[in-house]
């Protein structure tokens, strides 16, 4: 009998998963990527929420202490504010920043001063690959025995963004777009695409730039023909510029479907 008890206490602890938290959800992605069923993802900021306006739950708050591992991304609004009380609850929270040799982008703002790291890395496959190698390496500091399995999922994830990576290269050419939060510009500086941006400072333009922004979306032969949006509803900003350049709107969020919405964001910026 005490056999069978310790076989199946053995068990157990083989079958134990990694307890892992992460912020958003295109890294919790990258993360699954790299796991497979060997560990159990969750994130901070859910899909639908701002992370630029996210509060967290009490319990939520709890359940992230009590995880075996958070892999940081830099996203300093959540993190810088999120993480330090959390480390208040538990002492040993682990914390892994999987930024390393990130190739990073500088916020500017609508005046043109340079603010902190655009935070939004995920949205270049280039980047992502250096993101996923740094998942790769820090599970196989966390997992040692399954750092084979790791390795073979870290293969098939890099062959998949790089066939992704072809399509979305067949797509673009030397485009224009517009959008309304810049959440895109580590996708931009990839393809080489020329972006406009509507909203100033994180708040709707006034009537004079939005006059401006128009002639801006003009000056080209080729009329920009696509607003993007990552919000449940239009701003009024959008629907008074989409009119004027008789330019479609389209959803497209970069905090979900990863890596797939940056697909559908190639088609539709490459058939304008």
């Amino acid at each position: 009998m005490k056999y069978i008890v310790l076989i199946m206490l053995l068990c157990n602890i083989i079958q134990a998963k990694i307890n892992i938290y992460t912020t958003i959800e295109p890294i919790k992605v990258m993360i699954e990527m790299i796991t497979g069923n060997l560990a159990d993802v969750n994130t901070l900021v859910n899909g639908n929420s701002d992370p630029h306006t996210f509060t967290p739950k009490p319990r939520q708050m709890f359940d992230i202490s009590k995880s075996d591992v958070y892999f940081s991304t830099g996203f300093k609004e959540v993190e810088d504010v999120w993480l330090s009380k959390i480390k208040k609850q538990n002492v040993n929270f682990n914390v892994i920043d999987i930024t390393k040799n990130i190739n990073y982008i500088n916020s500017v703002c609508g005046h043109g001063h340079i603010h902190n790291k655009d935070p939004h890395i995920w949205t270049s496959l280039n980047e992502s690959k250096t993101l996923l190698f740094n998942i790769y390496e820090e599970l196989v500091k966390l997992d040692t025995p399954n750092r084979i399995i790791y390795k073979q999922n870290l293969t098939k994830a890099l062959d998949y963004i790089n066939t992704l990576d072809i399509q979305i290269k067949q797509n673009l050419k030397n485009k224009r777009y517009m959008s309304y939060h810049p959440s895109f510009s580590y996708f931009n500086r990839d393809y080489n695409l020329s972006e406009i941006v509507i909203e100033k400072d994180a708040k709707e333009p006034k009537p004079k730039e939005i006059i401006e922004l128009i002639k801006q979306a003009q000056k080209d032969t080729n009329n920009i023909q696509v607003i993007i949006v990552n919000k449940n509803y239009i701003p009024k900003s959008v629907k008074l510029i989409s009119n004027k350049l008789n330019a479609k709107v389209v959803n497209i969020s970069s905090l979900i479907n990863w890596p797939n919405n940056l697909l559908k964001l190639s088609l539709v910026v490459g058939e304008n």
